[in-house]
């Protein structure tokens, strides 16, 4: 949220830090705009390479799954689902 890319660029300076690692996702409302929580996989956040990278560094630490997405009608238990079922599908893939 802060202008630099999670990954590999902000993850390149903290690799082997971590034992905890938070997920959730967001992209900008347009070029210049703000950030808005989206289901995790929706987002610009390229979790693909980033498990990836956990893979190879033989990640041990846990992973939460972060429900700040919110769907429109403000339901939390579908909106936490839809980011659990983009997770899932990032991780089969």
């Amino acid at each position: 949220m802060l202008g630099e890319v999670p990954y590999p660029d902000g993850y390149r300076e903290i690799a082997g830090m971590c034992p905890h690692v938070h997920i959730k996702d967001a992209r900008r409302t347009s070029l210049t705009g703000p950030f808005e929580w989206v289901p995790v996989g929706e987002g610009s956040i390229d979790f693909k390479g980033q498990f990836k990278a956990l893979r190879q560094e033989k990640f041990s630490g846990t992973m939460s799954l972060e429900t700040h997405y919110r769907r429109p009608d403000g339901n939390k238990v579908e909106s936490t689902r839809a980011s659990l079922d983009g997770l899932l599908k990032l991780l089969a893939e």
